[in-house]
C-alpha cells in the first residue's frame, strides 16, 4: 500500500475524524505533540476505527475490520 485512509467513529457509528496519507501511523488530530487549536477529536467509550489501504494507482488493496478503541 502507498496511501491510507483512517476513520474514527463514535459509539453511534458517526464519523468524528478522518485522515488520509502515506504514513503508517498518525497522531489523533494530525498534530504531533499537541492538540489542534479547535480542540480536535475526543475518544470516548465505544469509539472505533477502521483503515483502508490504497495502491499507487489509488485502488483499494485492503480494508480493516472496524476495531474498538479504549480511551
Amino acid at each position: 500500500a502507498t496511501a491510507y485512509r483512517l476513520g474514527v467513529l463514535d459509539a453511534d457509528g458517526k464519523l468524528v475524524w478522518a485522515w488520509e496519507g502515506p504514513e503508517t501511523s498518525v497522531v489523533l488530530g494530525g498534530v504531533p505533540g499537541r492538540q489542534p487549536a479547535e480542540g480536535g477529536p475526543v475518544i470516548t467509550p465505544g469509539s472505533s476505527w477502521s483503515v483502508i489501504a490504497f495502491d499507487g494507482r489509488g485502488l483499494i488493496v485492503a480494508i480493516s475490520e472496524v476495531r474498538s478503541v479504549s480511551p
